[in-house]
C-alpha cells in the first residue's frame, strides 16, 4: 500500500525485480489488491463495460497560414486546452502537451519517410529526415481544466 493513495489506484502483483545495471535484486509484497471504483464494471471475457473510470478531454486550435503560390505552410499560433483530472506538476504536464503538439506539427508539415527499392527507409538519419524544433513552431499556449475524479489518488 502506498501512503495516501487508495488501493484501487495502484494495481500491483507480488513478485521479484532485478536491476541489471546495479546487479541488485529485491522482492516486494503486495499488501492490498485492486478493487475497481464503485459504479464501474469490466468483463475481461466479453470486453464490455466501463474500461476506465474516467477519460481526459482536449480541444486544440491552430492558426495556420498557407501561401497559395508556394504552398508553404506555417503555424502562427497554437492553443491547447486539456482536461487531465488533477494537475500534479504543471511544468511537466505542460511539457508533455507541448511535446505532443510539436510532434504532431512535424508529422503534418515536415516529416517525409522515403523508402528505397527494398522497402527500407532511405532517409533514416537526421541530416535527411526533417524533425521540427522549438524554433520551427510558435509558442504553444497550454491551458488546463481540472476535472477531479473522486476515485483517483488525488481526487
Amino acid at each position: 500500500m502506498i501512503a495516501g493513495v487508495p488501493s484501487y489506484a495502484v494495481p500491483l502483483h507480488s513478485g521479484d525485480c532485478h536491476n541489471t545495471s546495479l546487479d541488485e535484486s529485491w522482492v516486494w509484497e503486495v499488501l492490498d489488491k485492486y478493487e475497481p471504483p464503485p459504479g464501474g464494471a469490466w468483463d475481461d471475457k466479453t470486453y464490455k463495460g466501463v474500461a476506465y473510470g474516467t477519460y481526459g478531454w482536449a480541444t486544440y486550435c491552430a492558426d495556420v497560414q498557407v501561401d497559395t503560390t508556394t504552398m508553404e505552410t506555417q503555424v502562427l499560433d497554437f492553443v491547447a486546452l486539456q482536461e487531465i483530472g488533477k494537475v500534479l506538476h504543471p511544468v511537466l504536464a505542460t511539457g508533455q502537451i507541448v511535446g505532443g503538439v510539436v510532434q504532431a506539427i512535424g508529422w503534418a508539415l515536415w516529416e517525409d519517410v522515403r523508402l528505397d527499392a527494398h522497402g527500407g527507409m532511405a532517409n533514416a538519419n537526421l541530416t535527411t529526415y526533417v524533425l521540427p524544433t522549438m524554433a520551427d513552431v510558435p509558442e504553444i499556449r497550454v491551458q488546463f481544466r481540472e476535472q477531479p475524479y473522486g476515485w483517483g489518488p488525488f481526487g
